[in-house]
């Protein structure tokens, strides 16, 4: 009886350790799928980025029409924590019109991943920008902190920036050339998409594996020019269009 116990006892600690190796190796192979990688987050990491924009000004009869580049570089310099207590990364942004120019502070931004959600605190706006695991068609709310009535203001006006939108992620780990520089992986998440006769949202981020951020397009229109066949570019009367483009990381 007890070389039989013996055996039984053999047995059962195979098939915990069977099943403790077996779970392990899935749990690995989960944190390895999750996609953090395309949301990666480290001190002394910078990105570069060139911002094209164009700012309609309404001014009561004729919209004005002011078209820009600028120049924005983003670097992670420290971590702190939040009063959630979770682990947020300070992130400095400077601006320059020119690529000679000397860089100029702008303001100071953060960011974290917590709870499989990537969020960006970008001023007094909380966005989420993505969610965890990344996989192919996925909805989330990415204003889940911001009030159905918020309002942004461009040139002099308010404008509701966030409404409508609905995020979805829509391609994972495909590649991808975006500013001149070949990517293996890209992930694009779509924020918005809805336009009417009055108004237009569409927000679209492009992600690649291991650097983050490498392509955002935003259009935030008003009009009260009824014309379907007039493009937005043409008939918008307050918001702006912007298209930011990476042009070096480290």
């Amino acid at each position: 009886m007890k070389q039989f116990s013996f055996y039984i006892s053999i047995v059962l600690g195979i098939i915990i350790i069977m099943n403790s190796c077996k779970e392990g190796a899935v749990l690995e192979d989960l944190n390895l799928e999750y996609g953090y990688d395309y949301f990666p987050l480290e001190v002394g990491k910078y990105k570069v980025y060139q911002v094209d924009s164009t700012i309609y000004d309404f001014d009561g009869s004729t919209p004005i029409v002011l078209k820009s580049t600028t120049f924005v570089k983003e670097e992670l310099i420290e971590i702190a924590f939040d009063n959630e207590g979770d682990t947020i990364f300070i992130i400095e942004r400077f601006t320059r019109k020119n690529q000679t120019d000397p860089w100029q502070i702008k303001d100071v931004w953060s960011t974290k991943v917590a709870n499989n959600r990537a969020e960006r605190f970008e001023e007094n706006v909380r966005l989420i920008k993505m969610v965890f695991p990344l996989r192919e068609g996925t909805d989330f709310d990415a204003t889940l902190y911001i009030d159905d009535n918020f309002v942004i203001t461009v040139a002099g006006e308010s404008i509701e920036a966030y409404k409508n939108w609905s995020s979805e992620i829509q391609t994972v780990n495909v590649p991808e050339e975006i500013g001149g520089i070949t990517f293996d992986n890209v992930c694009t998440v779509t924020h918005t998409d809805d336009e009417n006769l009055i108004e237009k949202r569409y927000s679209q981020s492009k992600y690649a594996k291991g650097i983050g951020l490498v392509h955002k397009e935003e259009w935030i229109l008003n009009t009260q020019v009824l014309d379907e066949n007039l493009p937005w570019e043409e008939k918008a009367e307050i918001g702006y269009i912007l298209e930011q483009t990476i042009l070096e990381y480290n």
